[in-house]
């Protein structure tokens, strides 16, 4: 350890907390030690085992499953498990790619790959290529077409690629074996297709192999359950539930009972520990947040009597939690935080970025209330529940949430307690008749070459205010910010929200936002930021990401932007206190009108992994002693 960084270890221990630091020393000791490649050779005396599917999830009958997805449902979903017959899947939720399992480095073990030995040759920019095929959620594409038409085919072409998949990756070695929530999140998807495909021709007879697969990867998961301790996130929580899982569905192993005591123990702790009393996951972001319900219901369905109120309550904050932030017309959610294309298990016809299915499903399971009928419902269906008939239509209502009745207005306040992976404070989304109008970028990639190297975390993409063209908050690694400020709500009713953050505090800056209801149909947003010292310049940049629906831009006593929409014309209107000193929008990394100059990664939206388009971004800066407000006035046609 070099003297200059001790400041940033001790600050690691201050705002990550020694225990996960400490959990991380310790991995990194079985890494460096040798422990790990050592104890992966081990090969312990085991019982016989067979495998049972009897604690798993029975899907409610064919018939309703049907009815709910009707028949586009049924030809996308019979559409997509042809994609997969032929050999390619949906990346990330989106673009097709071939389901490749070859990573060119089957004869290093996976403690070198950890220890940065060599690179792929096949995915050298972002391993998360390599390992999303391998992750086996598109079996459960299969799974469903299969339980749906009996066609004998989709449970051949499992096996087959469930075959070519070991041939590829032995034992310990690739990098699929690398990191441990991989193989748990390939352990679930792999058990819950084999379950669905028990009764086919084809599955016969492979039950053997299918236990020496379970075997393989819970001994792999539980071997470095340290490392995903320290993570303090989603990895620990789904090996923990990986491990419960092989306990199930291996009974008579001879290590079942310590696999089912380690994944309780696990999962227990990351409900009551990861959930904050507002609900919200520890990772600060709707799609792990999401990853983190879908978990949540496959632990509830295999196992539901150990779901006590130490467990269940947190689960129904959290589900009420995501429910807050969707758009019932669209299916959309807030791109918040990092968003890494995760999607446990694809059990909807609909699109990557419809959150309703999840959201319907953990409301039912975890809450009283349920949202409206809907194609949606399915993934409900594949855990073998339906909607209570007893249950409350959700109504939405949060800190920060202005509704209309044609859309919604949101504002981002946190006082974290957990590392956030984004710097967004006061961040603020608009949504009008189920489209996404101010956004958020997203993530796109966390391994690319710059520009993508997870720089859509920074302040300057997010719809608020960046002082002096500093972040938020101070980036000290690719996934780690430090001094991460505060920001909270500080008057709320139905026609105005006023909040503020403490994230420029730090060089003399304090900015509050104001969100009204605006007449006759948008919002105002007011920005007021108070510098401490007297006559030094400060220079003040408002920011905003917009839909890519071909702006216009006036530049007279303030900024004018107008597009038409589907609905009509919208407008942006913003106004200051002061005079503007410059301007600049951005479409695809290109300045098309103003003279500030940009970064290549803005004008982007990244709506799931290594997936971007275009989007507007807008930036207007002020240079002044004093303080100064910007306003913004999004219009909406009278409807």
């Amino acid at each position: 350890m070099k003297l200059t960084q001790i400041p940033f270890y001790l600050k690691a221990v201050f705002e990550l907390g020694a225990d996960q630091v400490f959990y991380n020393l310790a991995y990194k000791l079985g890494l460096h030690s040798g422990y790990y490649r050592f104890s992966s050779f081990l090969k312990p005396t085991l019982k016989p085992c067979t495998v049972s599917f009897d604690r798993l999830p029975e899907p409610t009958n064919k018939t309703d499953i049907l009815s709910v997805i009707g028949k586009n449902g049924f030809t996308t979903l019979l559409g997509e498990a042809d994609i997969i017959s032929d050999g390619e899947f949906r990346q990330f939720g989106d673009s097709v790619a071939p389901i490749q399992f070859d990573s060119g480095q089957q004869t290093l073990h996976w403690v070198d790959i950890e220890l940065g030995k060599a690179r792929s040759t096949i995915h050298p920019d972002d391993i998360k290529l390599t390992w999303e095929p391998s992750r086996f959620g598109w079996a459960l594409v299969l799974g469903r077409a299969y339980f749906l038409t009996q066609n004998e085919e989709y449970p051949q072409q499992f096996w087959q690629k469930f075959d070519t998949f070991n041939k590829c990756n032995p034992v310990n070695f690739g990098p699929n074996w690398s990191s441990g929530q991989e193989v748990a999140i390939r352990l679930i998807n792999t058990i819950w297709a084999a379950s669905l495909f028990k009764n086919a021709r084809s599955s016969q007879n492979r039950l053997d192999d299918l236990a020496t697969t379970i075997e393989q990867h819970a001994f792999r998961i539980s071997q470095t359950l340290a490392y995903a301790r320290s993570q303090n996130n989603n990895h620990y929580l789904t090996e923990c539930a990986a491990l419960i899982t092989a306990s199930l569905v291996l009974p008579t192993h001879s290590s079942a009972d310590r696999w089912y005591q380690q994944g309780w123990a696990g999962f227990r702790w990351c409900i009551k520990t990861q959930i904050d009393g507002e609900g919200e996951y520890v990772q600060h972001s709707t799609n792990y947040h999401r990853l983190m319900l879908q978990v949540s219901l496959w632990v509830f369905s295999i196992d539901p009597t150990k779901f006590d109120p130490g467990i269940a309550e947190p689960l129904a904050k959290a589900s009420l939690w995501l429910a807050n932030q969707l758009d019932e017309t669209s299916g959309g959610v807030p791109n918040l935080g990092a968003n890494d294309g995760a999607m446990l298990f694809a059990l909807q016809c609909t699109s990557f970025n419809d959150f309703r299915p999840c959201t319907q499903a953990a409301l039912n399971v975890f809450t009283k209330d349920t949202l409206p009928f809907g194609t949606w419902n399915e993934m409900l269906l594949w855990f073998g529940s339906k909607t209570k008939p007893n249950n409350s239509p959700f109504l939405k209502h949060s800190d920060g949430l202005l509704l209309s009745d044609h859309g919604w207005c949101s504002i981002r306040t946190k006082a974290y307690q957990n590392r956030p992976s984004h710097a967004d404070h006061l961040h603020t989304e608009i949504w009008w008749k189920g489209q996404n109008i101010a956004l958020d970028a997203g993530t796109y990639s966390y391994n690319s070459a710059y520009p993508w190297d997870n720089s859509l975390t920074t302040t300057k993409v997010h719809n608020t205010l960046f002082v002096d063209g500093m972040d938020q908050m101070d980036r000290v690694g690719k996934f780690l910010y430090a001094n991460w400020g505060s920001s909270k709500v500080q008057k709320q009713d139905t026609a105005e929200v006023v909040a503020d953050t403490t994230a420029y505090n730090r060089i003399g800056v304090n900015h509050t936002r104001t969100i009204q209801m605006a007449q006759p149909s948008g919002w105002r947003l007011i920005d007021h930021l108070t510098p401490n010292a007297i006559n030094k310049t400060h220079r003040y940049s408002l920011h905003w990401l917009l839909a890519d629906l071909d702006w216009t831009i006036k530049h007279d006593q303030g900024l004018q932007l107008t597009s038409r929409s589907t609905f009509g014309e919208i407008a942006l209107t913003i106004t200051t206190s002061q005079a503007i000193t410059s301007y600049s929008l951005v479409r695809r990394g290109e300045v098309i009108a103003g003279d500030l100059p940009c970064q290549p990664y803005e004008g982007w939206i990244s709506p799931t992994y290594f997936t971007k388009a275009p989007a507007y971004s807008l930036t207007v800066t002020i240079e002044t002693t004093g303080s100064c407000d910007f306003t913004s006035l999004f219009s909406f046609p009278v409807v």
